[in-house]
């Protein structure tokens, strides 16, 4: 993404208590119910910044497809 004060480069950051290569959906699929990520985007030439942060409301698991799974246990014992 470019700037849109001054057209640099613009990088995305995960946090609090990510690492820096973090990504959103690796964030996200970490946390637990109530934990809030902040997510930046930041430029490093000119200093403009956006913030939202996202605070995990509720988790939901369902069972995996019986189908894939033995698709994928199969494909790996090749």
């Amino acid at each position: 993404m470019e700037c849109p004060a001054c057209g640099g480069l613009v990088t995305m950051e995960v946090g609090p208590d990510q690492l820096l290569s973090a990504s959103v959906a690796d964030a996200l699929l970490a946390s637990d119910e109530g934990k809030q990520i902040i997510v930046a985007r930041n430029c490093w030439a000119c200093g403009w910044t956006k913030e939202r942060s996202v605070v995990i409301d509720s988790i939901e698991t369902t069972e995996g497809d019986t189908d894939a799974v033995e698709r994928a246990r199969f494909s790996t014992t090749l």
